[in-house]
């Protein structure tokens, strides 16, 4: 008589999260591969992981001295940005093919506070995008 063996509950439970490390590892992978590419390194990994997995909104990761600051974010920042940006206190003044204006809301000022570009470094996982006039999206986001 044959007999059969039975699988454990222990064993299914082990190649589940087995499953999910692998999946979580080859993320990771690939984020750190575009993040090379776009000459940025390991030192920003967790917060793009975190921006990956929405528990961010994003974060700075270079500044120049013209006062321009670039950010990453996920892919679809900018579909949601109006309404993000809104809640920390600023709303939409003027759209130009891809860059978005905006202003404090209530401002009676013509000119706007700052304006938000994607750049074309973007795959699957994030996109980096810029601020101009000297903000920072953690100042924005009041962070």
């Amino acid at each position: 008589m044959e007999e059969k063996k039975k699988i454990s509950f222990g064993k299914i439970i082990s190649f589940i999260l087995l499953v999910i490390v692998i999946a979580f590892c080859i993320n990771a992978g690939c984020i750190l591969y575009y993040l090379n590419n776009y000459g940025y390194g390991v030192k920003e990994l967790p917060q793009t992981l975190s921006v990956y997995f929405k528990l961010s909104d994003g974060f700075t990761v270079k500044e120049s001295k013209d006062g321009t600051s670039y950010f990453i974010s996920g892919e679809n920042f900018m579909s949601e940005c109006d309404e993000l940006l809104e809640k920390h206190g600023y709303e939409k003044v003027d759209m130009k093919s891809s860059v978005l204006y905006f202003s404090k809301q209530g401002s009676e000022s013509e000119k706007h506070d700052f304006s938000i570009k994607g750049t074309d470094d973007d795959c699957y996982w994030f996109r980096v995008y810029k601020i101009d006039n000297d903000y920072k999206i953690e100042k924005i986001l009041n962070k």
